[in-house]
């Protein structure tokens, strides 16, 4: 089955350039966008597997757009990209915080583009989170200042303590900070993030959380695997899974291993805290 990828880029014979390339190598390319608006109505339209996204762009630009179909859809599979700038790392940074799950400079060959493609369908893409790490440690202020902008942005609320500590594992960056911010905000605390099963793991050995949230679907070592490893280190563990529609087998299997519950992506404020606050009693 081919590819189904959204074009967005104010550059049109980039997009045709681009298109003709991806065509030729199993690439289905549903629709071009020349602006973030457009692009945000077409994906809410075509669903596509994959949208390649320029930051700038006129009427909406690439950043927007990201929110706004990150928003629609907490799943969706992002590649962004822009010239090459060092003041642009603060963009691109902020843009995987928001779900962005790779990237380009321009200009880039289309067969590098199309590397990134296979990568990101596939779930083996990890620039994304290196460039992550590298931004936190090369620019720790500007790091800080926008992952609070970025929080304050997705949800302004107040907290309040409830004293309970959770882990939130989940490839997904935006997701890990979707979920984090609705339980920040009723008085949870968030302890440790991890982007895979394997990495959670080794935050339970060492944080000792009240609650863990687990992704099924991830890699390295999924969300499945790293259950059976948490309850095996600790009978008493306090999981709870969380799925995208349709993985129903996947989350019975998980509630015969030990999880608690689980929740549905994309999520629901109110069906979390429910979930929370009765597993935690």
């Amino acid at each position: 089955m081919s590819k189904t990828i959204l074009i967005a880029d104010e550059d049109a014979r980039w997009c045709k350039f681009l298109k003709n390339y991806l065509i030729k190598h199993g690439c289905e390319i549903v629709g071009e966008a020349l602006n973030g608006k457009d692009a945000v109505e077409q994906y809410k339209k075509l669903h596509p597997d994959l949208v390649l996204l320029d930051i700038d762009m006129p009427e909406m630009d690439g950043m927007q757009a990201l929110k706004k179909i990150m928003a629609s859809d907490p799943d969706a599979r992002i590649i962004v990209c822009d010239s090459i700038s060092t003041e642009k790392e603060s963009i691109l940074y902020e843009a995987i915080l928001f779900g962005a799950k790779d990237f380009f400079t321009k200009p880039e060959r289309p067969d590098g583009v199309l590397t990134l493609i296979d990568n990101v369908l596939s779930k083996q893409s990890q620039r994304a989170s290196r460039f992550a790490k590298y931004f936190k440690l090369a620019y720790p202020e500007k790091a800080r200042l926008i992952e609070k902008e970025t929080t304050l942005e997705a949800n302004p609320d107040v907290e309040k303590s409830t004293g309970k500590r959770i882990l939130v594992t989940d490839d997904s960056a935006f997701m890990r900070m979707t979920i984090s911010n609705i339980l920040k905000n009723d008085g949870y605390e968030i302890v440790g993030e991890a982007g895979n099963g394997k990495v959670a793991v080794e935050l339970y050995k060492k944080l000792k959380p009240d609650l863990v949230i687990m992704d099924i679907t991830m890699p390295e070592m999924d969300g499945m695997e790293a259950l059976k490893e948490i309850r095996a280190l600790d009978p008493n563990a306090v999981v709870v899974m969380c799925s995208a529609m349709g993985q129903k087998k996947m989350v019975e299997k998980s509630m015969q291993s030990g999880a608690k519950d689980f929740i549905i992506k994309p999520f629901q404020a109110e069906r979390v805290l429910e979930v929370i606050k009765k597993v935690l009693g």
